[in-house]
């Protein structure tokens, strides 16, 4: 932080000054916020009452963008993921499920385009199944681990889902996926 950045915190800051910052309010330039929305930092700070006897403005909050909600079934009615996030823009694809502890049951990640997927710097396991254009299942890589890759020709789209989603899914390679809006 440069002398007039400090200056200008410390003014906005008031006379409690440090201890102030070190509080859940603070503000986030509007720049920077979609580099913190896609760090996933600052939400937080962003979500907290303000200090006493300050205002924080609603465009100063950091609001983590939600990803589309849709559900996931074969065509014949086999539900594979209820709550499945789709992860079609390209920091969204980057970020994809780093930062979790975990995977819910019930949930998961459609990342498109994605004919392959990284683990690097991942906190646990997942069975990842890749589909072609059509939504056709090409590959299903059960319990693919941290800092492994994975892959499939013809693959355009990885859906990723907690260990075992698949086997009790009974998916295949082969069967084909209906992506349901889970508005209706």
């Amino acid at each position: 932080m440069d002398v007039n950045g400090a200056k200008a915190l410390k003014e906005r800051l008031g006379p409690k000054g440090a201890n102030e910052a070190s509080s859940a309010s603070v503000d986030v330039p509007e720049d920077a916020a979609p580099v913190y929305r896609w760090l996933g930092v600052g939400k937080a700070a962003a979500d907290a009452p303000p200090a006493p006897g300050r205002a924080v403005s609603e465009s100063a909050r950091v609001h983590k963008r939600s990803l589309p909600l849709v559900r996931v079934r074969t065509e014949d009615g086999r539900i594979v993921c209820e709550r499945c996030e789709i992860a079609d823009r390209a920091l969204a694809r980057m970020r994809g499920l780093l930062g979790r502890d975990a995977l819910a049951p019930g949930s998961g990640m459609l990342i498109d385009p994605a004919p392959s997927v990284h683990m690097f710097f991942m906190r646990f396991p997942i069975d990842v199944v890749f589909l072609d254009r059509n939504r056709k299942v090409v590959r299903i890589v059960h319990r693919l681990r941290p800092w492994r890759v994975a892959g499939a020709r013809k693959a355009v789209a990885a859906l990723e889902l907690p260990v075992g989603a698949v086997a009790e899914a009974g998916l295949e390679a082969g069967d084909a996926l209906v992506l349901e809006d889970r508005g209706a």
